[in-house]
């Protein structure tokens, strides 16, 4: 190559190099990132300087001749070119790194989190299979049980069919059993058993002498504990021996129970001398339902009196007889039925009758029912009133679902209330008759002292 080409060779590479050179760096910005922000891509830079520099060693490789000094400044604007491109590089390779190694570790985060979610549902799926198939079970186990106690009593009682030595035994006679002759005692249900063991103890709660309760009431300036104090003293003073039982409520109440016709009387005396002091605590009225009512009767005692005069209750009766609580029964239909509570002392008139009302016949049976929470499956308040916020499954008692979408629906339920293998809306419940019995201590039917 002559020198005229390579003259004009480094005049190019002055114009090409200048554009590149760089302004000196403000005093606030980092050095970094003032190159990343102002400079091109990096990599056309470096290979166009490695081209150059590599063609002008050939170039005077083959010349043999002394370098040029503009030739020489040339060349370190080429490498220092070179190495801001390389830094740059670097610096590019750093932030890719470090952007694949977050979205990596994200990544596995999430797989983790998707894969710990998966791991818990099919742990509970598994649960819920586990039971239905320990349900099947034990059910294929009572079936087999009963197939075989079968069985056995088929084969105690066909009997041994005398055979005739001298005539050979046929198929109808060595088959033949001989046919049982009237009914077959047939065991009760447990269930059935069951409603009727609580039906007769709630009769015969009905019949108990019902002693009432006393509430002790706090005076300006003393204390329940001095006001039971001084009822007490004044009790001991007629000089007979006390029987009760002091309860305390969730609202701080005292309530004063007698066990005895005597202590009852003391105390009823005390109560209408200071009612400031001692309040007698009145118990219930029993609640009839009316079945057969229709939906526009408006009920009231004198027409129950005036329509049925067979019940011997006069028409101008002053005191109150039947007290209207509320209806049952679908509300879009014309007959509905009617809860009522009625006077203690008329409590007997009532019970297990028929009246007639308006154009219906109409009949009356003792109301048992139990308020029963829908949210949190509890006895004694409605679900309007509840504080719970989350439903408790009726059949398995597990909260978070309701009975409709219960993943063990296969397996055996678990009554929320007693833990019992039964729905806890299930009226043969030990906490729901429980709850009952406390209903009817607390109901005055006519008996009470």
């Amino acid at each position: 190559m002559s020198d005229r080409d390579s003259d004009s060779m480094d005049v190019n590479t002055n114009e090409v190099s200048q554009p590149l050179q760089r302004s000196p760096l403000s005093q606030g910005g980092s050095p970094a990132q003032k190159r990343t922000r102002s400079l091109p891509d990096p990599a056309p830079i470096a290979r166009e300087a490695i081209k150059w520099i590599r063609h002008t060693i050939e170039e005077h490789a083959t010349k043999r001749a002394v370098v040029p000094v503009e030739m020489q400044r040339n060349m370190y604007t080429k490498l220092s070119a070179l190495d801001s491109a390389v830094h740059d590089l670097v610096i590019a390779n750093l932030n890719l790194k470090s952007q694949l190694e977050e979205s990596r570790r994200s990544a596995e985060i999430c797989v983790g989190a998707a894969a710990a979610q998966f791991g818990a549902e099919l742990r509970l799926r598994e649960a819920a299979h586990e039971q239905t198939l320990e349900a099947v079970v034990a059910r294929y186990a009572e079936k087999e049980a009963a197939r075989a106690l079968e069985v056995a009593e088929m084969g105690k009682n066909t009997p041994c069919m005398p055979l005739d030595l001298a005539e050979a035994p046929t198929y109808a006679t060595a088959t033949a059993t001989k046919r049982e002759t009237g009914t077959r005692e047939r065991k009760a249900d447990r269930s059935r058993s069951r409603a009727e063991k609580r039906n007769n103890k709630v009769k015969e709660a009905k019949k108990e002498v019902h002693v009432p309760a006393f509430i002790l009431k706090e005076c300006p300036g003393k204390s329940a504990k001095n006001v039971r104090n001084l009822i007490w003293t004044q009790v001991v003073e007629k000089k007979i021996r006390p029987k009760c039982q002091t309860v305390t409520i969730k609202t701080g109440k005292v309530i004063l129970k007698p066990t005895d016709k005597e202590t009852s009387d003391v105390l009823r005396q005390k109560s209408k001398v200071c009612p400031s002091l001692l309040q007698t605590d009145n118990l219930r009225w029993p609640r009839l339902i009316i079945k057969g009512v229709c939906s526009d009767t408006v009920i009231s005692q004198r027409d129950i009196f005036e329509q049925n005069p067979e019940l011997g209750i006069s028409e101008d009766t002053m005191e109150e007889v039947v007290r209207p609580v509320f209806r049952t029964g679908p509300r879009d239909r014309a007959y509905t039925n009617c809860v009522v509570e009625v006077n203690p002392n008329f409590y007997g008139k009532f019970e297990n009758t028929m009246i007639y009302l308006g154009f219906m016949r109409c009949t009356i049976s003792p109301y048992e029912e139990v308020t029963q929470c829908h949210l949190c499956l509890r006895f004694g308040h409605p679900a309007a009133k509840c504080n719970d916020k989350e439903a408790v499954c009726a059949h398995c008692s597990r909260k978070g679902h309701k009975a409709a979408d219960c993943p063990a629906a296969e397996a055996d339920p678990t009554c929320a209330n007693c833990r019992g293998k039964h729905s806890a809306r299930d009226k043969t419940c030990s906490a729901r008759t429980a709850y009952l019995f406390a209903q009817v201590r607390r109901t005055d039917y006519g008996t009470s002292q």
